[in-house]
C-alpha cells in the first residue's frame, strides 16, 4: 500500500481530481489478495487471501483527501489502520495493531 498512499498525497496536494490518479493497483500475490483506493476520499483497502488470515485492512488519510481541491498539508498526511476484526490483529503489520 506504500505506493499507494504516496500516490494519494501527491494527488491531494495538487487537488488532483480522483486520489489514484497515476496509480496501477498490483497484481495478487500469495498474501495479498487486492489492493484498492476509493477515488473520492483517498482511503485504501487491502484484502489478504486465506494464507494471510483473510484480514481485511481500511487505510484512511489525514488530512483527507479532497477532489479537485488542493490539500496543501498532504506532505505531512497520516494514516489511520483500521482492521476487519480485532481477533486478526495478529496477522497484520505492527503498525496497525
Amino acid at each position: 500500500a506504500s505506493a499507494a498512499k504516496a500516490t494519494i498525497a501527491e494527488n491531494a496536494y495538487v487537488g488532483a481530481s480522483a486520489a489514484s490518479l497515476g496509480w496501477n493497483a498490483p497484481d495478487s500475490t500469495e498474501n495479498v489478495q487486492s489492493v484498492s483506493v476509493n477515488d473520492s476520499n483517498g482511503q485504501i483497502t487491502v484484502v489478504t487471501t486465506a494464507k494471510a488470515g483473510s484480514v481485511t485492512l481500511t487505510l484512511t488519510p489525514s488530512p483527507a483527501f479532497t477532489q479537485n481541491a488542493p490539500v496543501l498539508d498532504a506532505t505531512r498526511m497520516t494514516w489511520a489502520c483500521k482492521v476487519s476484526s480485532p481477533d486478526k490483529q495478529k496477522y497484520v503489520p505492527s503498525n496497525c495493531r
